[in-house]
């Protein structure tokens, strides 16, 4: 077993604030860890970190050209909102691709590493963080993609835009503290990430993604509600689609549900943590 010194979170109630102070502690070494991780994931590539642009982009583009104009959706024939059908799928897709990436991504940032776990001197703690800093990118791409969306369909983006960046923090929040969870129970279940994808697999179609509101059955209004997913959809969607808070319970769901699962995260990793060297 390889032991080490705790260098992250203490027990009690100042995890939070001792979370804070390892980020600011090994900022430089996140960064550089982040930076490198996008380097590494399209090495040898013919079209390298294109494609992290590339990607997310055609995915969208699938998506919207299916549902605009092979099943035509209109919303003027069903329904009265802000935006058309295409900035209504695009804020949803924007925190689902997001959610897609990272979550497998998460099962496997501990197991990924073993050379660094091994290592008493390191941080480990840092793993799980740049992996969920290393999925930014594409949300940053994504937005970018529905403002040129806009600015071409002559769409104002809302004025709640400016409340973005305070959305990312929860998003990345989310991240973190899922990665947290994953990555410490990916060590001794591997076809965690397999089942993660499975989920994905079919949770675009049992996420409040492409549907119009109030027009689907009640069965599926249902699932939405307790999919946890849709708590990290729905406040996009107000942000940069509604222009207002249209769902505020997920608002308060999203935001305490990410204090909850940081410190369940930071608790989880805690106790796992000694028996990595011995499964790695």
């Amino acid at each position: 077993m390889v032991s080490r010194k705790s260098t992250f979170f203490e027990q009690g109630p100042g995890q939070l604030l001792a979370a804070y102070n390892f980020l600011k502690k090994n900022r430089h070494l996140i960064m550089e860890m982040t930076m490198r991780d996008l380097r590494d994931r399209y090495v040898s590539q013919w079209f390298g970190l294109a494609w992290s642009i590339f990607h997310p982009i055609f995915l969208v583009v699938v998506y919207v050209g299916v549902f605009q104009f092979v099943f035509k959706v209109r919303l003027a024939d069903i329904v009265s909102l802000p935006g058309d059908y295409t900035s209504l799928v695009i804020s949803g897709l924007i925190p689902w691709l997001a959610l897609q990436e990272s979550l497998p991504r998460g099962t496997t940032c501990i197991t990924g590493h073993a050379a660094l776990i091994k290592q008493i001197a390191f941080p480990i703690e840092v793993l799980p963080i740049k992996s969920a800093l290393a999925t930014m990118p594409t949300v940053i791409v994504l937005t970018t993609c529905l403002f040129l969306y806009n600015f071409f369909t002559g769409t104002l983006p809302p004025a709640t835009v400016f409340f973005l960046p305070i959305y990312w923090i929860l998003m990345l929040g989310f991240f973190i503290a899922m990665n947290f969870i994953l990555g410490a129970v990916g060590v001794f279940m591997r076809d965690i990430k397999d089942f993660i994808q499975l989920v994905f697999t079919a949770g675009l179609f049992l996420s409040p993604i492409l549907y119009l509101p109030d027009t689907v059955p009640s069965w599926l209004n249902a699932i939405f509600y307790a999919n946890p997913l849709s708590y990290v959809i729905w406040p996009h969607k107000d942000i940069v689609f509604y222009g207002g808070f249209a769902h505020p319970v997920a608002w308060i769901v999203f935001i305490t549900f990410n204090i909850l699962l940081l410190l369940l995260g930071i608790r989880l990793f805690q106790k796992l943590k000694p028996k990595f060297g011995d499964i790695l």
